[in-house]
């Protein structure tokens, strides 16, 4: 009997030592299961958290950009409105305080034109003011000094004013001074409205509905503008319609009517640190992506590595029929199968009669070729389910669960004799040869490996003893009392 070189010796029973030792198809399906985790544990969950990761960054510092940006805008929205409302508290302050037109208006009203225009000229050349109006106690513009010190009639007074006076004449009164905006010869402008107090004694009372309304200005022109900017660090506040990319900010009357909008370049300091930083994030995740990916491909490329090997270890390499590795794994879970599910299996061992003679006259390489027709013609002959293996030299096995009786052993074992009968053409040349069959069934015969195949193979050598060319079931000797020959016996015939 041929043993293959490196292997076990099948029909010897290993030392009790010898079972701590992990078997080969053991060891390589641990390494099955690690390429398994390597691939779809590590490098597959790594590239996806690198791409997420990229995904849920890159949203965030959008995110971030975008509110810092709204905040940047809401603190010069801030800051424009409070520099407006000081600007305005600074004008009521100098009418308060300085205008010498409310003290002197009430005791002498009515008062003419050239009174009027006396008065209001004073008044702006001393504080500076674009522009002043009177209303009468009606609310009727009476009379305006323009931004040129053009002193207005009240028709002209009424066009400079663009606001609803009503609206002036009744806050005032109630308060005695209000600031706010109002349109001025059609620019935007700070207000100061003032009710001119008591004349001093002698003059006598006069009721505050019965006096008149004094209006100071001062335009949102382009020098204002221009201060607030520099001192906001603005860029471009200019009065206009705002594009998409714009802030702005409405000016409105005291009825809430918008006159205008202060328009300017928003300060993003949320996309300038975006574009600062999402290059260099963008990249170092390129970097990481294409780290990930040389890893899934190393990772593949070792599987791939790996599971070249594992065939190369499991298969026959002349006739590509599992080895004696894959064939003791194989039957060990047959067995349990069997065990589980009350089966039975059929076990056949096969030695090629005739082979060595064609190895001996026309050389190995035909002996080779006789030996993968032979493998062909045996997985040819069996079901798809049941295993053929080549376990070394001229011997095979072949195992299959199901049935396994007289009837079911002869049948497949003159359906392989027969099979393998036919002849074979190597190198041109016609090749008769043989096989003998050594059966054995599980449970009954055994339900060990080992065991299971040192009988196939006792009762192939009584086959071969027997004439060649024929079959032999271990169980039909031990019922005669027969006596096997030992492996490698004079008796036995190759």
């Amino acid at each position: 009997m041929t043993v293959a070189p490196g292997g076990p010796v099948v029909g010897r029973r290993l030392p009790p030592w010898a079972r701590l030792i992990p078997r080969p198809v053991e060891w390589l399906s641990g390494h099955r299961a690690a390429r398994r985790g390597l691939v779809v544990r590590i490098a597959l969950p790594l590239a996806s958290v690198m791409f997420l990761g990229l995904f849920a960054s890159v949203l965030l510092l959008k995110f971030a950009a975008s509110h810092q940006d709204e905040r940047a805008q809401a603190r010069e929205v801030r800051s424009i409105t409070a520099i407006l409302a000081t600007r305005s508290r600074l004008l009521e302050t100098m009418v308060r305080g300085q205008a010498e037109a409310p003290r002197a208006l009430t005791g002498a009203w009515p008062m003419s034109p050239d009174e009027l225009d006396a008065l209001l000229r004073s008044d702006q050349t001393t504080m500076g003011f674009d522009g002043a109006a009177v209303l009468d106690p009606d609310g009727a513009v009476v009379a305006a000094i323009s931004r040129e010190g053009t002193f207005l009639d009240p028709a002209g007074a009424r066009h400079a004013l663009g606001t609803d006076s009503s609206d002036i004449l009744v806050l005032a009164r109630g308060v005695s001074t209000i600031t706010g905006n109002v349109l001025w010869e059609g620019v935007p402008a700070l207000m100061v409205a003032t009710v001119p107090p008591d004349a001093p004694p002698p003059a006598a009372p006069v009721a505050p509905h019965l006096r008149p309304v004094l209006i100071y200005v001062e335009q949102m022109d382009a020098a204002l503008l221009s201060r607030i900017a520099r001192l906001l660090g603005l860029s471009g506040l200019y009065l206009g319609a705002p594009a998409s990319d714009q802030a702005s900010l409405p000016i409105t009357d005291l009825s809430g009517r918008q006159l205008a909008s202060l328009v300017w370049q928003p300060s993003r300091p949320g996309t300038a640190l975006l574009d600062d930083v999402l290059n260099p994030i963008l990249a170092i995740f390129g970097i990481l992506g294409a780290a990930s990916a040389a890893v899934i491909w190393l990772a593949r490329h070792a599987a791939s590595l790996i599971r070249a090997s594992e065939l190369r270890a499991l298969s026959d390499p002349l006739t590509g029929l599992p080895n004696r590795f894959l064939l003791e794994d194989r039957l060990q879970h047959a067995l349990l199968t069997m065990r589980r599910n009350q089966e039975r299996i059929t076990l056949l061992y096969l030695d090629l009669d005739g082979f060595k003679r064609v190895n001996d006259t026309l050389g190995h390489a035909a002996g080779d070729d006789l030996l993968r027709q032979a493998a062909d013609r045996l997985r040819s002959l069996v079901r798809d389910m049941d295993t053929v293996a080549r376990i070394g030299g001229d011997e095979f096995i072949v195992f299959q669960p199901g049935d396994c009786n007289a009837a079911t052993i002869h049948q497949i074992c003159v359906r392989l004799i027969d099979g393998l009968a036919e002849p074979f053409i190597v190198d041109g040349k016609r090749i008769d040869i043989g096989v003998s069959i050594g059966a054995v069934c599980a449970p009954a015969d055994g339900t060990e490996v080992s065991l299971l195949v040192r009988r196939a193979d006792e009762a192939m050598y009584h086959a071969k003893r027997s004439g060649r060319g024929r079959y032999h079931r271990w169980s039909d000797t031990v019922r005669s009392g027969g006596v096997f020959p030992g492996a490698g016996s004079s008796e036995a015939m190759t």
